[in-house]
């Protein structure tokens, strides 16, 4: 319950946030996403890379899925190919907010 009451609070903390706070943290998650994630994942930065097979975009990620569902993979993966990420408490708002914003790009670009 603990768990579920965080997820919570990160989403609001998020939606709250002054434009140019959540443009440090996403600009944050990016280079977070450049470092931890984009040897399995597109993460939406225009660089082209070898995907693994599965392994969702992050543009995909943020159209999908809620926060609390995103941040809940971070913390456990649930499946073999996905490992771990050695991210703090702040490394994962920073990530999440990165994701999240993605969405907002793909809608105001007409993707789908």
């Amino acid at each position: 319950m603990q768990r579920s009451a965080l997820f919570a609070l990160t989403a609001a903390m998020l939606a709250c946030m002054p434009a140019a706070a959540f443009a440090e943290e996403t600009g944050r998650g990016k280079t977070l996403a450049r470092d931890v994630c984009s040897n399995c994942h597109d993460i939406g930065d225009g660089i082209d890379r070898v995907m693994t097979v599965g392994a969702p975009s992050f543009v995909w990620i943020a159209q999908n899925r809620k926060p609390g569902e995103i941040e809940a993979k971070m913390i456990r993966p649930g499946h073999p190919d996905m490992p771990e990420a050695p991210l703090t408490v702040a490394d994962r708002q920073h990530l999440l907010a990165y994701i999240v914003s993605l969405a907002g790009e793909a809608a105001q670009q007409g993707d789908p």
